[in-house]
Formats: structure tokens, sequence, C-alpha cells
């Protein structure tokens, strides 16, 4: 039986073409736009969906989202040339793909684990800290305590506006808040 499926299996994996791949790329993006995703995530989708396949076109033939089991997923993986939070992403997105398509979802079932090794995070001491904001000037000084006290990441820094300073408040621009 074990055979069987397994040629059953490759036999599929087999007749799934580029086409059928557009089709349920399109079906699942238009899917995600009228369940209220916003366009950046559905551009976000499509861009991962197409990185995906192109690194699985390179392995062999393109599989359908009925064929892709865990061990795909792992390989996948182990193959792709990003970084690790890319893949993640990636990994997150092929599973969701499936899902819609079968109710299943193989990024689940490989149980993959991630670490945040690639971060390149230098940790000071709060010593460490305070002699730095002692020593800035009045510029680095409000980076550091928006940065450090108040938890902004560098983008929502340089992105905030004198206009955004408004009696004692401020408005910060961030991901989607």
């Amino acid at each position: 039986m074990d055979h069987e499926l397994t040629v059953l299996n490759t036999l599929a994996r087999q007749t799934y073409t580029q086409a059928d791949l557009n089709r349920d790329k399109a079906t699942f993006l238009a899917h995600l736009r009228a369940t209220g995703r916003r366009e950046t995530t559905v551009s976000t989708y499509e861009h991962a969906l197409r990185s995906i396949y192109r690194t699985m076109g390179q392995e062999g033939p393109i599989l359908s989202p009925y064929d892709i089991t865990p061990d795909d997923i792992v390989h996948l993986r182990s193959v792709m040339t990003v970084c690790d939070s890319s893949k993640k992403l990636y990994m997150i997105v092929l599973g969701r793909f499936c899902r819609y398509f079968t109710g299943h979802n193989p990024r689940e079932d490989a149980e993959l684990l991630w670490n945040d090794d690639d971060k390149r995070r230098k940790f000071i001491s709060p010593e460490q800290y305070h002699l730095l904001k002692a020593s800035a000037d009045p510029e680095q000084r409000l980076m550091l305590v928006l940065g450090a006290n108040m938890g902004l990441r560098r983008c929502e820094i340089a992105g905030i506006r004198l206009s955004d300073i408004d009696n004692g408040h401020l408005i910060v621009h961030g991901k989607g808040h």
C-alpha cells in the first residue's frame, strides 16, 4: 500500500503545471484580498510564493499544494539562500497556501525550530548606556532615549518629524500602527 501511495504521489507531482500554479496563486491571493488583507500583505505573499516556487523549480518538478509534505518543507528550508527570517516567513506563507487548498499545513507538521542567531544585536550594560547618553549630543541623546527607554525601532525614530510632536505628545508611525 505504501508503494502504491508513493507511485501515486510521484505521478501527481509530475502533472502539476506552471499554469496550474499560476491559477492557484491567483485564487489564493484573491482570497487574501477578499478577507481584508492589506495590499502590502498580498504583495509579500505573492513575492514569497514566487521565490519558493523558483527555488523548488531548480530542485525538480513543480509541487501542487496537495503534494507538499513536511519533508519538502524541511528540504526547501535547507536549500533556500535567504536569511532565516525570510525563510521563516516563506515557510509560513507556503503553509498557509497549502492549508487554503487542502485544509492541512505541512509547515506545522514539519515542526521546524528557529533560532534568532542571525540577529546581530549587541547589548550594553546600564552603566555603558548611561556613559553613552552622558557623552551624546542632544540629538543622539533623544535617539538613545527613544530607542532604549521607549522601545522604538530605528526606522520609527528616523521617521519622526517635528509635526509629530504636539503639546508634549509624540505620534510614532510604525509597522501598521
